[in-house]
This record gives structure tokens, sequence and C-alpha cells, in this order.
């Protein structure tokens, strides 16, 4: 299924009631199961004369607003918003062209809600300015008059079938030296696939009813063929795009050694019929011929197809391409950037709407293993003073471990009571309690003496630079922050330490990258830089970006150059601002 993206574009003379349409298509929209805040937009010329909550009008700066106005629509459409709305008054068509080209030019069926007018003397009511009504736009009656005849003059050429009156239906420009309209010649049918037409006494169960029916009508593929290789990105990307769901069928075309591609369809899929076409990936014809039997075998040269063309060799895409175009059918690619691409007209649809759960990163390359995240903030900020104090006295932590080695096993973190002294830096274990102290505070921690000594041999450091990114998650900067992140073998859960296949210290997305961090407070060795290596080649593959936060810089040759040739960021400072640039690339 192809994902919703409707444009409304509302025909009105001011005083219609489209403030109060707005709000019912809003209440439709959400009663749908449309998230209004991501995936509704609307677009209005008369916003940018708003001062506070009254409407004053400049001329001369009509041009430039509808301009910005239109600016505003287009990065809309290639956001991929599923609703936009252009909520000018479109009482004629050239008006609102610009719009309509738009949403074809990125593939948005098009609804016209046109509201019938009163009468001149109930509009004239309806723009007084007013106590109750602060923001009517006081629009002199002869503009209002005019756009009354305009409304009807016009209002029939939303019928695409109907004849134009090359004496009735003219085409207007503005004449900015003589101020006023100029004719240049007969004009066109509004460009529109529905209509919701209103009388002027309209209810809002019209709008409801027909809203509810256009949705369920426009977007659907009948089926999708997804080519596919190593990466699982790409397949995730494109289900997402080119929504699989309800009975659509997924084909998925790919090699002989990617059968495990079929599991990661049906973890990013509900109710979609999966297939799967086995090829030779290097075999031009031999695919072409598959994809050409399939479609025969099941009856589907009359139905609504599409190739996504992103996953596999360049001979799956030109042989989906050659099929794509032959039976003339869309063909999409989705970039490193998540940006849709139509093939058949090299133009940029939409960007993906992102993913703002890590996990779905991590189950796409996790096969037979469960994903265990059980970050408790809470926690981590009860410690917060702790973890500031031991940050403070970052100058003597080399020292601490190094100390710690006798009477803490560093693999299993089984410990022994300890008290230990570095200039003003008291740190002890009794029991259940870790007692912290320097020359400004002290603190106290409890808990079990197995995650204390985990907490004090680098746990702590973890922790900072969670809390260092919190922020960021409460700004809407990045997505999902995770720490401790596991993988286990569901095989072997029942052992306590063997079941975990890959551990990860902090995790996050911006929606559109894997964001993998590891932190380390004492000496970075070479083990740990292949251990982010790894993580980069499985997890989010091309997209992942991996950090190495270290509290000292690595100074071993090999770590350095492992470092350098595994492209790896390292961070040792300035962490929230190093991060940043990470994300904004």
């Amino acid at each position: 299924m192809m994902k919703l993206k409707l444009v409304i574009i509302n025909r009105a003379v001011p005083g219609s009631g489209k403030t109060t349409a707005l709000k019912t298509i809003e209440d439709t929209l959400s009663e749908c199961g449309i998230d209004i805040k991501s995936d509704f937009k609307v677009h209005s010329t008369d916003e940018f004369f708003m001062a506070g909550d009254k409407y004053v009008f400049d001329i001369a700066k009509l041009n430039d607003y509808h301009k910005e106005n239109l600016e505003n629509f287009k990065k809309s459409l290639v956001m991929g918003i599923k609703i936009v709305i252009c909520d000018n008054t479109n009482l004629l068509p050239w008006q609102c062209k610009d719009y309509t080209d738009l949403a074809r030019l990125y593939d948005y069926k098009i609804v016209f809600l046109n509201i019938e007018p009163k009468s001149l003397e109930e509009h004239m009511e309806t723009q007084k300015v007013t106590l109750q009504n602060p923001s009517a736009h006081n629009v002199p009656r002869d503009i209002l008059e005019r756009n009354i005849k305009d409304w009807r003059i016009y209002n029939d050429l939303l019928n695409k079938n109907t004849p134009i009156n090359p004496i009735r239906h003219r085409h207007y420009v503005w004449d900015r030296e003589n101020k006023c309209r100029k004719d240049v010649g007969v004009t066109e049918h509004f460009d529109t696939d529905f209509v919701i037409s209103l009388p002027s006494w309209w209810d809002k169960e019209i709008i409801k009813s027909r809203l509810r029916e256009i949705i369920k009508s426009i977007g659907k593929y009948d089926c999708i063929f997804h080519t596919c290789g190593n990466e699982k990105m790409p397949l995730v990307w494109a289900l997402r795009g080119l929504n699989a769901e309800d009975n659509t069928m997924c084909i998925l075309i790919h090699g002989k050694d990617h059968k495990e591609i079929i599991g990661v369809a049906q973890k990013f899929t509900q109710n979609a019929k999966i297939y799967n076409i086995e090829v030779d990936v290097f075999n031009l014809q031999e695919i072409k011929n598959r994809i050409m039997d399939f479609i025969e075998k099941y009856n589907l040269m009359s139905k609504k197809i599409a190739f996504n063309l992103t996953g596999g060799t360049k001979i799956i895409l030109l042989a989906g391409l050659s099929v794509a175009v032959e039976l003339k059918k869309k063909a999409f690619y989705i970039d490193t950037n998540q940006n849709l691409y139509s093939l058949n007209d090299n133009i940029l649809k939409e960007r993906i709407q992102p993913l703002s759960r890590v996990s779905d990163f991590l189950k796409a390359n996790t096969q037979g293993l469960k994903i265990t995240q059980d970050t408790d903030v809470n926690k981590i900020k009860s410690k917060i003073d702790a973890t500031r104090l031991l940050f403070e006295n970052k100058d003597k932590i080399g020292e601490l471990y190094k100390r710690l080695h006798k009477y803490i096993d560093f693999k299993t973190f089984k410990s022994k009571n300890f008290d230990i002294q570095i200039g003003s830096l008291c740190i002890s274990l009794n029991n259940k309690n870790l007692i912290l102290k320097d020359k400004h505070q002290s603190v106290t921690i409890n808990g079990d003496a197995d995650e204390l000594a985990t907490y004090i041999t680098g746990g702590w450091f973890e922790e900072h630079v969670y809390l260092e990114l919190l922020p960021l998650v409460e700004q809407g900067i990045i997505y999902d922050l995770q720490i401790n992140t596991k993988l286990r073998n569901k095989t072997i859960a029942e052992y306590r330490y063997s079941d975990t296949y890959q551990e990860f210290d902090i995790l996050f997305t911006d929606g559109y990258k894997l964001f993998a961090i590891e932190c380390k407070s004492g000496t970075v060795k070479a083990e740990h830089i292949e251990k982010l290596s790894h993580i980069k080649r499985q997890y989010g593959e091309l997209g992942a970006i991996c950090i190495l936060i270290a509290l000292y810089m690595p100074y071993h040759p090999i770590t350095k150059k492992k470092i350098k040739d595994s492209n790896l960021n390292v961070v040792n400072g300035d962490y929230v601002k190093n991060i940043m640039k990470l994300i904004s690339g």
C-alpha cells in the first residue's frame, strides 16, 4: 500500500466557515487514526498578516507572502506529510495551479473542499471586527461581491467534463502598473481528483463522511516488488515508505544466499502477503523472466503494481526497472538519506517518515535474538550527584581503576569491601553501600554489591554521557535514548552470562540513522574498537554512526590505527556539542 498522500484545496469566499471546516477535517483525520501533530499541515497566506489575534493586511507584501506560503507548502510535500491543506480562497483555477502542480509532482491526490457562498449581506456580517471575533479580515464589500461572482462563474470547472466557455471562463493576471486584472486568454479546469461540495448551510457530517470515503479509496498498491541484497535496512525503509499492509502482496526478489530477508519483511509488515522469488542475481534475463512469470501466474497485469529497486545488485535493479518501464508501472529508489525517488521521472517524492525506536534498527539484523531494553531513567537520576562527583575527579580515575583491580573482578564484577583514597577523593564499598567523598561533598549509593561494582568500574561514565544527552531527547533532536541494551540468545536464555550475544553502552537515533556509543573511562583497547566496527557492519549497516567517547584519548599505536581504519568517531570532551555535529552531518 502506498501511504496516504492527500492535498486538500479549500475553495471558499471569506466568511464561508473555513475555520470550522478545518477543525472538522482535523477531527475526522484523528478519528481515522492519523497523527495530527506529524501528518497534518495547513498553509495559509492569511496567516502571514496576523499580528497577535488581529488581521493586518498589507497589499505590498501580498506577493511575497504568497511565494513564502507556496514554498512552505512544497516543504510539507517533500517531507511526505500525509494531509496537506492550502487554505487560501482558491476561487479561480490559476490561483491554485502552483499548489496542484506541486501535488502532482509529489504524487498526492487532490481534494477540493468547495463551499457555496452565502448572501453578500451575510458575508459582510462575518467580516466585522468585534470583541468576539477580533481576527475578522474586514474584507471590503466590493471585494466580497467580486469573490462571490468569481466563485459562481468558475465553479463548473471543478468538473473536467464541463466544456470551457471562452466568453465566461477567462484567465486574468494582476497588472501591477495599472492595479487591475488583465485578461490573458481562456483558462483551464481545476486539477482535482475529488470534490467535497458543501451548500452554504453546510453540516459537519457532510465533510466527515465524504472525507472518510476518500481516505479509504486512495493510496493503495495491490502488490510491491522489492529487490533485496545483503543489507536489510533498504527493505525496512521501503516497507515504511511504500506501506505494505492490509492485503498488499509483498514480493521479495533475492539471491539464494539472502533468504533471511523474508524474516525482515515479516517483522516490519502486519497483514501483507509475503512472497519470494529466488534468482541468479547476475542474470538479467532470468530475473526479468521470473518477475513476468510471477505477474502472469497471479494475474497481476491489470493490478496497481510498484517496484522498489533499492536493494540487491545493479543487475537486479536494471531487470526490475526494465519490467516497470515495459509495463508502465511505478519504480522507486531510496537513497542513503532515506529520500524516496521515482525512477520513472527521476523526481524526489518525499523523505520517508523516521524510525523513532532504536529497536527498529536492531530487529532488522537480529534473527533469533531477543532485544532487552531496561533503561531506568529515575534510577540513573538518583545517582546523579555521585556521577558528577566522579566526573569532577576524572583526573584520578586511572589510578582508581588500578587499585580497584585488587578488590573487583572486572569480568564478573564480583567484589570485596574496600576503602581507597587518592588525594581528596575517597571511595569505599561496605556491603551494599558505596560511599564517595571529595573536599566538596559526600554521596552514598545503596544497592546490590555487584551493581555497585559495575557502576564504579565504568558504569558511572556511561550514565554521565547518558545524562548529558538526555536534554536532546526532551528537545526532540534525538529519539529513544537507551543505555545498556542487550541482544540475548533465545535458546540459552536460562544462563546468566553466556546468553548475551551483543551489548551496547548507549544507543539512540535521529530517526534516520542508528547511533552507537561505546563509553570508555579507562584504557581504550583494540578490542573496544573491534566491537564498534562489528556494530557498524551489523546494525544499521552504512547508516550506522559509531562513536567512541573516551575519558582518556587512546595512546597505543595499534589502537589508533584500528580507529583510523574503521572510520570511527572519537569524542574526548564537549560531548553534546560533538554529538550534535555528528547528527547534523
